[in-house]
Order: C-alpha cells, then sequence, then structure tokens
C-alpha cells in the first residue's frame, strides 16, 4: 500500500478482502481485514493475505483488496486491487500403458 502526496499527517485507511474467483468456502484464502496507520512520513505499509496449500491442482484464482474510510483528510486513488493466488500443485497427467507382448504358443 503506497501514499502519495503529503506525508506529514497521521492518517488512516481500511483494508478488507473479498471474493473473486478464489472462495473461502472452498478453503483458498483467509478472509483479511483490518486499518493501516500511517504515522508522519511514512509513505508504504503492507497487510499479508494467508492462502491455503492443498493438493488440489487448479487454476491460478483471485481475491479482492476494497479500500474505504480514509481519515485525516486522505482520499482513496483505486479503491479497489486484486490479488493472485498462483496455483502450486502439479498437473495431472495421463498415459498409456503399454500392451503385454503374446506369449509364445497362445
Amino acid at each position: 500500500m503506497t501514499r502519495a502526496g503529503n506525508a506529514q499527517a497521521a492518517q488512516t485507511v481500511q483494508f478488507a478482502t473479498s471474493d473473486g474467483t478464489a472462495t473461502l468456502a472452498g478453503s483458498d484464502y483467509t478472509n483479511t481485514s483490518g486499518t493501516l496507520t500511517f504515522n508522519q512520513g511514512d509513505t508504504t505499509k503492507t497487510f499479508t493475505v494467508q492462502t491455503a496449500n492443498d493438493a488440489i491442482f487448479e487454476n491460478d484464482e483471485t481475491f479482492d483488496v476494497t479500500l474505504s474510510n480514509a481519515t485525516g483528510g486522505a482520499t482513496i486513488g483505486t479503491a479497489v486491487a486484486t490479488g493472485t493466488i498462483t496455483n502450486n500443485d502439479a498437473a495431472p497427467s495421463f498415459a498409456m500403458a503399454t500392451p503385454a507382448s503374446p506369449k509364445a504358443g497362445c
């Protein structure tokens, strides 16, 4: 999260995650919300969205982060951003079994 412009005042902004193609019901990530406090001179803050590590192969999935309720005279430039959960599981594969050779005399 970055703050642009005059960074001389203390300001806060709230954030919250929501489903994109990732879903909480499928345990793709943990819903996260909170308040980021920018003290005088701060221009960058971070927060973590915990993702689930499963053994299910699936496409990359997304979640949204929404900013709201900025204080201290701040405004919100971009209110919604999208995060991507990159799949880290091996894709399933299929192969034909090699047929056995016929036995002599059969």
